[in-house]
C-alpha cells in the first residue's frame, strides 16, 4: 500500500479501530497523525500515540475529543507548546489540568487555558484583555491569586476586587 493510500484509509470515517491500530504502527508520521485524528481510534491506540516521537502525532492526539483524560494530563506536560495548547481546547481536559496550564510558561497557553469554558474559576473570576500584545488587565478577581500569570509585569496589573 502506498503512503497516499494509507493516509486516505486513516482519514476515512468508515475505517475500523482495528485497521487504525495497524496503521498507528506505520513508520511514516503522516499516517500516524491521521490515525491520531480519527474519531474511530481506540483509547489504547491514542495512549500509545501520545508517546510518539513526532510532536505532530502527539499534537493530534491532544486535539482528539476521544483522548482519555489521563492521556491529556500527560500531554499537558509535553515539551511541545502546540501539544499543551491543544490540550487546553480538548473537551475532556480536567479542570485541575486547565488550572495548571493557566500557569504555563507560555503566554498563549495560559490565555487559552483561561478561556476554556470549563475553567470557570479563571474564566469567571478573571477577564483577560490583551493590549499592545504585551500587557493584561485582570478584573473581578474575587480574591483569586492571578500573580502567577504575568508576575514580571506587575506595574501593568489592574486588579479590581468584586465587592460582595
Amino acid at each position: 500500500m502506498t503512503l497516499e493510500e494509507k493516509v486516505k484509509l486513516a482519514q476515512d470515517p468508515s475505517t475500523s479501530a482495528e485497521v487504525l491500530e495497524k496503521l498507528s504502527e506505520d513508520e511514516d508520521c503522516k499516517v500516524r497523525w491521521r490515525v491520531a485524528e480519527s474519531p474511530n481510534t481506540s483509547s489504547l491506540v491514542l495512549e500509545k500515540l501520545s508517546r510518539d516521537e513526532s510532536w505532530v502525532v502527539r499534537w493530534r492526539v491532544a486535539e482528539n475529543p476521544n483522548t482519555p483524560s489521563l492521556v491529556l494530563d500527560k500531554l499537558g506536560e509535553d515539551e511541545d507548546e502546540c501539544c499543551r495548547s491543544s490540550v487546553t481546547k480538548n473537551p475532556k481536559v480536567s479542570i485541575a489540568l486547565l488550572e495548571r496550564l493557566s500557569r504555563d510558561e507560555n503566554r498563549d497557553i495560559r490565555i487559552s487555558a483561561g478561556q476554556n469554558p470549563k475553567n470557570f474559576r479563571v474564566r469567571e473570576m478573571v477577564k483577560v484583555s490583551l493590549k499592545n500584545n504585551l500587557h493584561i488587565n485582570y478584573v473581578n478577581t474575587s480574591g483569586l491569586d492571578v500573580g502567577w500569570l504575568w508576575d514580571w509585569e506587575v506595574d501593568f496589573f489592574k486588579i479590581n476586587r468584586k465587592e460582595d
